[in-house]
C-alpha cells in the first residue's frame, strides 16, 4: 500500500496472526465478520473477502453488513477457491488423493452448515445484499447507453441462466504469477 499512501486499509481476522510490522496506512483488527460489524455506514469504497466461506454460517448477515458498510459506488468482492477438482481428460481416478481430500472437505463443511461457495451462490449473495447489479449495470448504461430497465433485465437474465440446472456451464478461475529474473537471467 506504499503505492497509495492516502488509502486506508483495514483488515479483520478472527485471530491476531498478522505481522507486527506494517505500513502506516494498514491496520488489522481482531473481529468476527459473522457478528455485527463495528464500522460506520458507508465507511468503505471497497470490501474484499477472501477464502472465508468455511468460517461463515450466515452469509445473509455478512452481506447485509458489507452492503451497509460500502459507500455508494463502492464495490464488494468475494474471492473463494472452489472446494473441488476438475479433470477434462479422464486421467483423474475416483481415488485420486486430491479428489478424495476435497470431496471429504466439501462434505464436512456442508454437514456443519458452512458449505463451500460456488459461483452462482456468490453472485446471488451480492445481488441479494442490496440488488448489487453493479457488474453489468454501470457498464451497460455508461458504455452502451442502455436505460435502467434494459440493463437490469440483462443482469436478471444472466442470474436466471446461472441458476438453470439444465445448462452445464462453468466459469474459470484465472490466476497468473511471475518471478522477476535475476540480472544473469535477463536475455
Amino acid at each position: 500500500m506504499d503505492k497509495y499512501p492516502s488509502a486506508e486499509v483495514v483488515g479483520t481476522d478472527l485471530s491476531p496472526i498478522q505481522p507486527k510490522w506494517m505500513l502506516q496506512n494498514i491496520k488489522f483488527e481482531v473481529d468476527d465478520a459473522g457478528e455485527k460489524w463495528t464500522f460506520k455506514d458507508e465507511a468503505f469504497d471497497f470490501i474484499h473477502a477472501r477464502n472465508v466461506s468455511s468460517g461463515i454460517r450466515d452469509w445473509g448477515h455478512v452481506m447485509k453488513e458489507a452492503f451497509r458498510c460500502t459507500a455508494p459506488d463502492g464495490y464488494i468482492e468475494l474471492y473463494e477457491n472452489a472446494v473441488e477438482v476438475h479433470c477434462d481428460d479422464g486421467s483423474m481416478k475416483p481415488d485420486n488423493g486430491a479428489k478424495v481430500f476435497l470431496d471429504h472437505l466439501h462434505e464436512s463443511l456442508t454437514k456443519i452448515g458452512r458449505p463451500p461457495l460456488d459461483l452462482p451462490t456468490m453472485k446471488a449473495l451480492l445481488q441479494d445484499a442490496g440488488r448489487f447489479l453493479s457488474y453489468g449495470m454501470a457498464a451497460f448504461m455508461r458504455v452502451f447507453g442502455m436505460g435502467v430497465d434494459e440493463a437490469r433485465e440483462i443482469c436478471r437474465g444472466a442470474t436466471r441462466a446461472t441458476r438453470d440446472k439444465r445448462t452445464h456451464m462453468y466459469g474459470m478461475y484465472l490466476r497468473v504469477w511471475g518471478r522477476r529474473p535475476t540480472e544473469g537471467e535477463v536475455a
